[in-house]
């Protein structure tokens, strides 16, 4: 037999804790670790349980690699057109293309998530980041930065790379690597 009191906060309380038990058994939701578990009295009749059920998971099949985004930028009077890691200049109709030393994936460095290229000015000229970017396991990336250099001695892409645990190309970045980075640029 349930004995209910007529007081307002108690039925609500009720039906609230029914809802959740109802939720629960649907959803096949179990406690958490924190929660304290009851374990059955010794001698206890138990209901008896289903066997485990097996699952069978498929493979996946093997999924083609994703298509680099192409991405165009005008910095001082040329175009540069970055593909993949594949970088081509467009400077007064004279085109030059270069494959960048990193690997597949790059992209312009943004100076805010889904905006422009992010574009400082360093000695060299003009300075764009290249950044290629890819997950490792946990939460870090292994993410690789280049700079380029559009200038009075044309275009010009760093020697040195930068190896950074940030995931993307999502900034801004700070003007010191750009500095650091753009240094060392040389030409095409």
């Amino acid at each position: 037999m349930i004995v209910v009191r007529h007081e307002p906060h108690f039925a609500a309380t009720l039906a609230f804790l029914a809802a959740c038990t109802l939720i629960a058994c649907q959803t096949g939701a179990t406690p958490r670790a924190s929660e304290e578990r009851v374990e059955p009295v010794q001698g206890a009749a138990r209901e008896p349980q289903a066997p485990p059920r097996e699952e069978r998971r498929e493979p996946l099949p093997p999924q083609p690699p994703a298509a680099s985004p192409r991405e165009q930028v005008k910095v001082g009077g040329a175009l540069l057109t970055l593909e993949g890691c594949e970088l081509t200049v467009d400077a007064a109709g004279v085109v030059q293309k270069r494959r960048l030393p990193m690997p597949d994936g790059c992209v312009f460095a943004k100076s805010k998530p889904g905006g422009p290229a992010q574009v400082e000015t360093t000695a060299g000229g003009s300075t764009l980041l290249v950044v290629s970017s890819k997950p490792l396991a946990g939460r870090d990336c292994d993410t690789r930065v280049r700079a380029v250099v559009v200038g009075k001695h044309g275009v010009e892409i760093s020697s040195k790379e930068q190896e950074i645990s940030m995931c993307g190309a999502d900034g801004p970045f700070d003007t010191p690597m750009f500095i650091t980075l753009a240094a060392s640029a040389k030409r095409m």
